[in-house]
């Protein structure tokens, strides 16, 4: 069993100056409404602040919506620290397979509260602001490097940075999968246990949450692995 997703806000808004309260409550505004119809208005209300809050700490609507992603994606990997190559020695291949554990808890885990309907949201149709630049540049891009540094000492050497890069999309491609398309496999799943499709509906069950992640993680990792081994330093860079 996995554990609860915890919550993406800070325990005692009491103790939280007036930017962080802003912080917070965009984090539930935007998470229910979105960017388009969260008002400048209802989260100061929220935040018991002043009108002219949001203007004063971040000059605009957009800029507090980029702190917002930023600030939960940070939360919850701060929560979580993600596995990387390290000094102990542990093999690429044992690092691998815990950082693609580590990714599903955060996109199955924590990514089932306000940080999963904000960046469900964010990635599949980006608000005119540069929120997803910013979450790019402050918590993505260092993720993603975590993972190119294990990669890199799984794969030989002489491969072009291309062929690097779509050896980490397949990976991140494969994890992703079971966030973004939990909705229709949930439909599948009904319909191989009501019969209306062929098929043992204990395989569709996997891709049903509650998840057993340890599953996904080591099937994930294995079939990784076995491509990761077919990498040809010959092949054409595109």
């Amino acid at each position: 069993m996995h554990p609860e997703a915890p919550s993406d806000t800070e325990p005692a808004a009491g103790m939280l100056d007036t930017r962080d309260r802003l912080i917070e409550a965009g984090i539930e505004i935007f998470a229910d409404r979105g960017f388009a119809d969260a008002s400048v208005r209802s989260i100061c209300a929220r935040a018991d602040a002043n009108a002219a809050a949001v203007n004063y700490h971040f000059r605009n609507k957009a800029n507090l919506y980029a702190e917002v992603l930023a600030t939960c994606h940070l939360r919850a990997v701060r929560r979580r620290p993600m596995p990387r190559l390290d000094a102990t020695g542990e093999p690429p291949q044992k690092v691998l397979r815990r950082w693609i554990r580590w990714f599903l808890e955060l996109l199955l885990v924590d990514g089932s509260g306000p940080l999963g309907r904000l960046m469900a949201r964010e990635m599949a149709d980006p608000t005119p602001t540069r929120a997803l630049e910013t979450l790019a540049e402050r918590s993505m891009l260092p993720m993603l490097n975590g993972l190119r540094e294990t990669l890199m000492a799984l794969l030989p050497g002489g491969l072009g940075p291309v062929q690097v890069q779509l050896f980490l999309h397949s990976v991140v491609g494969q994890c992703l999968f079971y966030r973004h398309a939990q909705p229709a496999l949930e439909r599948l799943h009904r319909l191989h246990r009501d019969g209306s499709l062929p098929g043992d509906p204990r395989a569709a069950a996997l891709g049903v949450a509650p998840y057993d992640l340890d599953r996904l993680a080591d099937h994930i990792a294995t079939f990784s692995l076995a491509g990761l081994a077919t990498a040809d330093p010959a092949g054409a860079e595109p």
